[in-house]
């Protein structure tokens, strides 16, 4: 270190400009993870604040914490092959319940068990099936008789 005098004050020590380069500083969003021979330094990261990089042992990356935002287009094409897969399922499923009237009781006695399970305080009032049979296609009432 040089020594520098100043006519009224005591001498003051001003570093070298090699040992300024060592000392790093990190700002309050970023942190500095430090490496000492190519491992992890003990401790984790360090910051926000300044800190000393001892030469030709550590070096360190600095880390930005900050989020980061992209613009992501709409993805029109996946939403519809989704709805059309959907449309298919329901479908399927209205055949499949059509074909035996007691897979549409057996439904019937599942979602009122699903509604009971999940809001207790939801009131349940469950209807014969038989009256269902008014909105149900004519072929299933031939079915049922």
């Amino acid at each position: 270190m040089n020594a520098v005098s100043i006519p009224g004050s005591e001498e003051l020590e001003v570093l070298s400009p090699s040992c300024i380069e060592n000392v790093q500083v990190v700002q309050e969003y970023e942190r500095a993870v430090i490496f000492r021979l190519g491992r992890l330094l003990h401790g984790g990261s360090k910051g926000p604040g300044i800190f000393f990089i001892l030469p030709c042992i550590e070096n360190y990356t600095k880390v930005d914490l900050r989020t980061l935002t992209f613009d992501v287009p709409p993805q029109e094409v996946i939403a519809a092959e989704g709805e059309q897969k959907a449309s298919r399922a329901l479908k399927e499923a209205a055949e499949v319940i059509a074909q035996s009237p007691a897979a549409l009781q057996l439904r019937y006695l599942q979602t009122l068990n699903t509604i009971s399970a999940e809001k207790n305080s939801t009131i349940i009032f469950p209807l014969p099936i038989d009256l269902l049979s008014h909105f149900l296609p004519s072929r299933l009432q031939a079915a049922s008789d």
